[in-house]
């Protein structure tokens, strides 16, 4: 059997054997590469790890802008639900009216208002109140990239703000749980829940999770801390922006009357008042 000799060189081999040599090592490099960032591309973590590398800001700041970021980008829709859901009650007011009305003329007069309201309104029906529902545990998820961050991330330790310096570890001083932990209360009086800004929930339910916040806020990194606090900040900064009669008014949100959220808020929460 004769055998192929490679140009150049004094010793005969199997060409399939100088051949396959640089292939199988090309193919366990590609075999050894990690390609799961491809597959799972995280844009919180770009957005910290872009905005750390390009204004050369440290850890807890990169934190703090790219939440705001992140969050401002979901602004439009925030105030397509708010108006949403003030044209519901608008709309509730009449059809409520026309329910318990026995007056044929004043029942008439519901159903024209109604008809106005919603050919004012272009119907009743909205996508944004399921895209908003998304957007706690989203929150919830970025909350946890970045504790992973804390943990993966060698530089945490030196990112922190003034004597805080590692961010990967708990607060022992309990100054940053008592900070996120009155920052939510805040966030629960000014009706300013992450993801659910505006919704009518009872101060009695909402308080109720005051306290395991507190219990929360001390197991959690300085990190977490850090975007925790931004969020909520971010959210009660909406609230009392997006109230105002000048900003409803420009934004086309229809401004409820008092008596009309207590009437629709005792309807679906009367035994938990």
């Amino acid at each position: 059997m004769s055998t192929s000799h490679v140009p150049g060189s004094d010793d005969s081999c199997n060409v399939s054997e100088v051949a396959g040599t640089p292939i199988d090592s090309v193919m366990e490099n590609v075999a050894s590469q990690d390609w799961s960032y491809s597959y799972n591309f995280d844009i919180v973590k770009a957005s910290i790890e872009t905005l750390h590398s390009y204004t050369g800001l440290n850890w807890w700041a990169s934190i703090v802008l790219a939440t705001l970021l992140i969050r401002g980008v979901t602004i439009p829709l925030m105030i397509d639900n708010e108006r949403w859901r003030s044209r519901i009650m608008m709309l509730g007011i009449h059809s409520t009216a026309s329910m318990e009305t026995k007056d044929p003329a004043a029942l008439a007069e519901h159903r024209i208002e109604f008809d106005k309201l919603l050919k004012k309104y272009g119907g009743a029906f909205s996508l944004s109140p399921f895209l908003y529902m998304l957007q706690f545990p989203a929150s919830v998820c970025m909350g946890l990239k970045i504790s992973n961050m804390t943990l993966e991330v060698a530089s945490f330790k030196t990112g922190g703000v003034l004597w805080f310096t590692d961010f990967t570890t708990h607060d022992t001083s309990l100054i940053f749980p008592l900070l996120t932990w009155l920052t939510f209360w805040i966030m629960i009086e000014c009706d300013a829940m992450v993801g659910l800004e505006g919704a009518m929930i009872p101060k009695k339910l909402t308080r109720i999770m005051v306290i395991p916040m507190f219990a929360l806020a001390i197991m959690v990194s300085k990190g977490v801390h850090c975007y925790l606090m931004s969020c909520m900040i971010f959210s009660i900064a909406y609230m009392l922006v997006i109230r105002r009669p000048g900003v409803m008014k420009h934004y086309g949100i229809p401004e409820v009357p008092e008596y009309v959220m207590t009437m629709l808020f005792k309807r679906i929460w009367g035994k938990w008042l």
